[in-house]
Parts: C-alpha cells; structure tokens; sequence
C-alpha cells in the first residue's frame, strides 16, 4: 500500500469514527496545532487520525492555491512536502500562543506567507 493510499485510509476511517464535540472549535490553531504535530511525528493513533487527516487536507489545499490567493500569496519552491509546510507552520505558532484561539488556515497563510513570499 503506498503512503497516500495509507493516509487516505485513516482519514476515512478516523471520520468514521471521530466523536464530534459542539464545544470544540475545529478550526482553531488550538485544535490544530497538536494534530498537525502528530501529522509532521507520522504517528497517529486512531483517535488522533481524524486530526491528523484534518491537517493532511487543510496543507494539501493550501500547497495548491497558496500562489493564487490575492493578498497573502506564497510560492512554494519545487519538491517542499506538505510535512516540511507543516513544520514551518507550527515553528510559527508555537511563538504565538495568545493566537491560538485564531482560525488555524488564516495563520498558516500568514506564516507560509512570510516564509515563501512569491516574487
């Protein structure tokens, strides 16, 4: 089985079985923050695999569009992986705790933008 076929089998199976929460803010850097450290780890448990999949996808989108958004565009030099974007991302937060609480792909944004500004 290849690594994408793998990754692609614990996010259907983690959102299958992930618990939803009301209270929890999914899209927060508070919740992200950890499962995308697992991610970057490659070591999920199945309770973390609904996390992990979250963190896969946001990073998967955001290496597809990041050079087409209009004010905090980035250009991703060629053969960056999406766990090396994570790890630049998470760098970024974990010098920024008081914005956890933000919308964790507005910070992302911001933290790939400063890192692979577009020229």
């Amino acid at each position: 089985m290849t690594k994408i076929a793998a990754t692609t089998l614990w996010v259907v199976l983690a959102v299958a079985t992930a618990p939803a929460t009301a209270a929890e803010d999914r899209e927060s850097a508070n919740f992200m923050l950890p499962a995308c450290k697992t991610f970057v780890s490659g070591r999920a448990t199945l309770a973390q695999a609904y996390g992990v999949g979250v963190c896969f996808g946001e990073f998967t989108v955001l290496a597809a569009v990041g050079s087409a958004l209009p004010d905090q565009a980035f250009c991703l030099p060629e053969r960056v992986t999406l766990g090396q974007m994570a790890q630049i991302v998470i760098r970024d937060l974990e010098k920024k705790p008081e914005r956890w609480h933000e919308n964790f792909v507005s910070l992302a944004i911001d933290a790939l933008h400063r890192a692979f500004p577009c020229r």
